[in-house]
């Protein structure tokens, strides 16, 4: 017969665990990858996990999530490349934030068309890696406000061959 103390210890860590459950779950999320436009960092079929950010966590380079904001349910990934008051500036295929050449090495293809972009303050520009493929990017969205990102991607965990988990030092150039 169970002895009442250990019935009790039983409960309680099994409620901490359900508490904590809920609250990741809160905290963390997983998104399947539906179009090439983040190739090669991440493929149609990827499944990637992804972590809940303040809008004041938001990061040049971090890889991000938000709603479409003209087509409600559709959920975008993009890169960050320019932040608040920065000015962006995509001039003959290459991308330049306040005057200097900065692109991710995972970015291919050349971007285009010309433009400036200038995310104001809250705001964000975002786009694909794979540059002559990503639509739905800060060229056609222009810059998004931070607080519409709802999620930054942490890592894929499928398919397992490409399994990787998003590190500062190495997803930052």
């Amino acid at each position: 017969m169970p002895r009442p103390r250990l019935i009790v210890v039983t409960v309680a860590a099994a409620a901490v665990v359900a508490a904590l459950a809920v609250a990741a779950a809160r905290r963390l999320t997983r998104f399947e990858i539906a179009e090439r436009s983040m190739a090669p960092t991440y493929h149609p079929g990827d499944y990637v996990v992804a972590a809940r950010v303040h809008p004041d966590r938001i990061r040049r380079w971090d890889v991000v999530i938000f709603a479409h904001p003209r087509r409600p349910g559709l959920d975008l990934v993009k890169r960050v490349v320019g932040l608040a008051d920065e000015i962006v500036e995509v001039r003959d295929g290459a991308v330049l934030v306040g005057g200097v050449r900065r692109d991710h090495p995972a970015a291919t293809g050349p971007t285009l068309p010309d433009g400036v972009h200038l995310p104001g303050r809250g705001e964000v520009f975002v786009l694909g890696d794979l540059r002559p493929a990503s639509s739905a990017d800060g060229r056609e969205l222009g810059p998004i406000p931070a607080h519409a990102v709802a999620w930054r991607v942490v890592g894929r965990y499928w398919p397992l061959r490409r399994f990787s988990r998003r590190r500062g030092a190495e997803a930052r150039p």
